[in-house]
């Protein structure tokens, strides 16, 4: 569904922006819409390049640097509005056969809660993102400095509509569906905690999100074919 809506958004904005002679003078004069339309036009031909199928979620071998790499970018556009800082610590060298629509909507929504939480924040805004291979198991770590949780939701962010009384929290928008996309669609573990960390010589605190992936795939994972 989601790479069906990323289509026919890319169809919309090739007809009406690109090739219309009467959006001349306003896309000439829009240059930041213009940047963030390209980002996403370079994370659309990135993300939809993984299969000939663009509707379905097929496992796929790519670089996780590369492609967290382009999923970040597809938000960039928030992430300067907000004045967010997104520090990458990437491994440039692992690459994983895995289903690039369940991992990056996974990612994606993950990144969409840090930006909830760090509405509360005044001072410097922080997403870390790490990547790193350790005991032929593949860890995607994101942090951010938006405060953290309360400790008494912490058991309960991956249940179905869990909401707290404040949205700006970062809590439960889309966690149930990351939890299923990486449990049972990758066969993946994710863990959420709160944490202290330090960043720039100051000491932070916000929460972290853990994701582990096999490096090794499964014999269930492995069974249908991969391109």
């Amino acid at each position: 569904m989601e790479t069906t809506t990323f289509y026919y958004i890319n169809l919309f904005f090739w007809n009406v922006l690109e090739k219309r002679d009467g959006y001349t003078n306003w896309w000439g004069a829009n240059s930041k819409f213009r940047k963030n339309y390209w980002d996403y036009k370079s994370t659309l031909k990135y993300y939809c390049g993984f299969r000939n199928n663009i509707f379905d979620d097929v496992k796929t071998k790519c670089n996780l640097a590369e492609f967290i790499r382009n999923t970040i970018n597809s938000k960039s556009y928030i992430f300067d509005q907000k004045k967010i800082t997104v520090v990458q610590n990437l491994d440039e060298n692992i690459e994983i056969v895995t289903l690039p629509n369940s991992l990056q909507q996974s990612i994606l929504n993950i990144l969409i809660n840090s930006i909830e939480a760090l509405e509360l924040v005044q001072t410097s805004k922080y997403i870390i993102i790490d990547l790193y291979l350790k005991d032929e198991t593949v860890y995607i770590v994101v942090k951010d400095n938006g405060k953290g949780i309360e400790q008494s939701n912490i058991s309960k962010v991956f249940e179905p509509y869990f909401t707290t009384k404040h949205k700006k929290q970062g809590i439960g928008l889309g966690l149930t569906n990351v939890y299923n996309n990486i449990v049972t669609n990758l066969d993946g573990k994710i863990k959420v905690e709160n944490i202290r960390f330090e960043y720039d010589q100051k000491e932070h605190q916000g929460v972290q999100v853990m994701i582990s992936l096999n490096y090794n795939l499964s014999p269930q994972f492995k069974m249908n074919k991969i391109i």
